[in-house]
């Protein structure tokens, strides 16, 4: 199936980041510097899944390759962010229990040409739990303006991406063979957000040093 032109465009904004962090790279120490292999690793993804797709050619199996590795790279993001000795520990060590979560669950109920029902929704759903977490835990104990913090700009994004992520999958599973006018612009709103997410980790990583 040729995509439509919105989803190329809004596809693309994972290099947005990318950019910044170009721009601003004298900044991209500590966590950024692993905020940056974890957008990396979603504009590769991105990126072959639209080509794969202009092309015509089957593409949801790029996800169940890059979300687990994006997945693990944003745990030790979060890691890297928490306050408390035992919150840090616990995001490091989640990191092997999801992904074998992960490898479990797509054997047992995915298939790696159609969307995911059980391993994806899942990740999706670890992933912006510690997003969510880490901005409560941060902003109890964040001292001036936290529009300058790194961390409350990337975790909001992160927050959108996997939010958003989340309820796609089984909409989609829902859509793909009974709307595919409906199907197509959930997917361009789930872009659009993604679009809007990537823009606020930009945002985070090019803020002043703390």
């Amino acid at each position: 199936m040729t995509l439509p032109l919105p989803l190329a465009v809004l596809g693309a904004s994972p290099a947005v980041p990318l950019v910044a962090a170009g721009v601003y790279w004298r900044r991209m120490r500590g966590p950024r510097a692993w905020v940056l292999g974890w957008v990396a690793v979603q504009a590769a993804g991105s990126a072959l899944q639209l080509w794969l797709g202009l092309h015509g050619t089957t593409n949801l199996w790029v996800s169940y390759v890059v979300e687990p590795l994006s997945g693990a790279l944003l745990l030790w993001t979060l890691s890297l962010w928490q306050i408390e000795p035992v919150a840090r520990l616990t995001m490091r060590l989640a990191i092997p229990a999801v992904l074998a979560t992960f490898v479990v669950l797509t054997l047992a109920f995915d298939s790696t040409s159609t969307f995911s029902r059980a391993a994806q929704p899942m990740l999706y759903l670890v992933c912006l739990g510690a997003g969510a977490y880490t901005i409560v835990l941060r902003s109890r104990v964040a001292a001036g303006d936290l529009l300058h913090k790194d961390w409350l700009w990337v975790c909001a994004g992160m927050v959108l991406y996997y939010g958003t992520g989340a309820s796609l999958f089984p909409l989609s599973r829902l859509l793909l063979g009974s709307d595919l006018g409906l199907f197509v612009r959930a997917y361009e709103l789930a872009n659009a957000a993604g679009a809007v997410a990537f823009l606020a980790v930009a945002r985070g990583i090019v803020c002043p040093a703390p």
